[in-house]
């Protein structure tokens, strides 16, 4: 039996992009929206960590196809509260090696 075991991790900060410009159009203060669920009234600051690990056995196939199990747990750290999340889920999927 073959398995192999697959782990990863990925870190990213962001800032939410700055809403563009149009004409002709009203006036809407998106940037207002924006910072009223903000606690000190600043840019909204994001920072999203997450962490995958899975297994797969190539000994077992189904029509070519291996069987991948993994789980993914993520959290995201902003200063606007109700952006705040973290949660783990799993995945089923099906590969192929070339």
């Amino acid at each position: 039996m073959i398995a192999e075991l697959e782990l990863a991790a990925t870190i990213a900060a962001s800032e939410p992009a700055a809403p563009a410009a149009t004409s002709g159009a009203p006036a809407c203060d998106l940037d207002a929206m924006r910072n009223e669920r903000v606690e000190d009234g600043g840019a909204r600051k994001d920072e999203t960590w997450s962490a995958r690990a899975s297994v797969y056995n190539r000994g077992l196939t189904l029509m070519g196809f291996s069987p991948e199990v993994g789980v993914v747990h993520e959290v995201r750290n902003t200063n606007a509260q109700l952006y705040d999340y973290e949660r783990t889920s799993g995945e089923l999927r099906f590969v192929r090696q070339f």
